[in-house]
């Protein structure tokens, strides 16, 4: 199938593009669609992996025994036909006298010959379904076992909370409407202490309210899962702090960090930008987990009380429950907790953090293998991956996933010897921060960059910032 691009606009350009994703992941056809100054972008036909390929003669919408079969004549024309015929399939009401020739000759042949009661053949490649980013937020929560979903009631009902109702009628999750952003993190690190796969989700611009919950959580060696927006500081979140870049990401990140949580026993913060909550994204079917990580416990018996800080070589104790006999927690300088217990506390947590160092390392190195490199997180490097891919993008492009821990050494030794851009989206963006103090890469230069941008004006504005430098 030829790849193609719709832009949509209008009040309704919004539902038109859910309308075509669903569409898409019906005939099982990769496919996004994101937000843009002029309205809505739909492009079909390209996944990670570049350009989709049917295998068959003609150009088809769907592989099966009755494949919806394009015009081999007219396919290869150009891509409209083809958007033309997938719009039709969706029942938009886009054409008119203004519609391009072959767009519109494509929603002609599709109603002549596809009949909207008509049933889609089984296809036979793996089904795909069609979400956005909260989509992705409340499948991965039920996907990975969350039994408690805290949200600021003070604030708008998110997408993720209503989308998790939606997704969820057997009520599996608790949904927990807490006061404020602050109560909301920390009855979820009160839930993750009794035991319950807990998250909470803190409204944009409050990021910064739920951060010590997240840090005590760490400190206190409590598994939760924090949603945020924004992320200036991620070291004053403590614990873990990931960045998705793809919707694709957000559902594998968000699933993951419940396992991450409980394994390390710490909190995981994911950083999920706003435009990447109204990206959709076309992705594989998830199937059920076959098992949960739920990390290392401690089980009653012989040879005394539980002693958390029993010299763990990687600083991972086993997990006790609640009321356990033994030294359970201790979060800091508190009132009983004597100067070799805080001194034990302290290495056991540099011990984690080396380990954390081991597991988190970059993403590779995509693109040109000599010359520039940008670093990138988040929207960003969502733009640039497909051009890093298909070879189009003039530079290099380090995708970082994770903030924290930041592992200094390992970009270090990607970036050292290369110029250097790291993609900001504000002043205070503080990955530039983390390259050029952590990574000490003092001369990397940042270049202002907005994930609501088209890829075209993106590369564009790239390729003018390699020149000027």
């Amino acid at each position: 199938m030829t790849p193609f691009v719709l832009r949509l606009e209008g009040p309704d350009a919004e539902a038109l593009t859910a309308r075509l994703m669903k569409t898409a992941a019906r005939s099982r056809l990769p496919a996004r669609a994101w937000a843009s100054r002029e309205g809505r972008v739909f492009r079909c036909g390209v996944s990670e992996g570049g350009p989709f390929v049917f295998r068959s003669a003609a150009r088809t919408l769907h592989r099966g025994e009755n494949r919806w079969l394009l015009p081999e004549e007219a396919s290869d024309s150009g891509p409209e036909f083809s958007a033309g015929a997938l719009a039709r399939l969706a029942g938009l009401p886009v054409f008119g006298p203004d519609s391009d020739g072959a767009f519109s000759a494509g929603g002609e042949y599709a109603g002549a010959n596809w009949p909207a009661s008509a049933t889609p053949p089984e296809p036979e490649n793996e089904p795909v379904v069609a979400l956005n980013g909260e989509t992705a937020i409340a499948a991965a929560c039920l996907w990975a076992g969350c039994g408690f979903f805290a949200v600021s009631g003070s604030a708008p009902v998110s997408g993720a909370r209503r989308a998790l109702k939606r997704l969820d009628p057997e009520r599996r999750v608790r949904l927990h409407e807490a006061g404020d952003a602050v109560a909301a993190a920390f009855s979820a690190a009160g839930a993750g202490y009794g035991g319950l796969r807990a998250a909470a989700e803190v409204p944009y611009e409050r990021d910064s309210l739920a951060a010590p919950a997240a840090a005590w959580a760490a400190s206190s060696e409590t598994a939760m899962v924090l949603l945020v927006s924004e992320s200036v500081a991620p070291e004053s979140y403590g614990g873990i702090v990931r960045v998705p870049a793809s919707v694709r990401e957000v559902f594998r990140q968000v699933a993951a960090a419940f396992d991450l949580a409980e394994s390390y026993q710490t909190s995981v913060t994911i950083v999920i930008e706003p435009a990447l909550r109204f990206r959709w994204e076309t992705v594989p079917e998830p199937a059920a987990p076959a098992d949960l990580h739920r990390g290392r416990w401690c089980r009653p018996g012989p040879g005394g009380p539980f002693d958390r800080y029993s010299d763990p070589e990687d600083g991972i104790s086993p997990r006790s429950a609640p009321g356990m006999p033994g030294l359970e927690h201790s979060a800091g300088a508190v009132e009983g907790d004597d100067e070799p217990r805080r001194k034990e506390r302290i290495r056991k947590l540099s011990l984690k953090e080396a380990s954390l160092k081991k597991a988190f390392g970059p993403g590779p190195l995509r693109g040109r293998t000599n010359g520039a490199v940008v670093v990138a997180a988040g929207g960003p490097a969502a733009l640039l991956r497909d051009a890093a891919s298909d070879g189009t993008l003039d530079c290099g492009l380090l995708a970082i996933r994770t903030l924290r821990p930041f592992s200094a050494e390992a970009v270090a030794e990607k970036l050292r010897g290369r110029r250097v851009l790291v993609a900001v989206e504000r002043h205070d963006d503080p990955l530039l921060r983390l390259v050029r103090s952590d990574a000490g890469i003092s001369g990397a230069e940042s270049w202002r960059v907005s994930a609501g941008d088209d890829p075209e004006s993106v590369l564009a504005s790239l390729r003018e910032a390699l020149r000027d430098g």
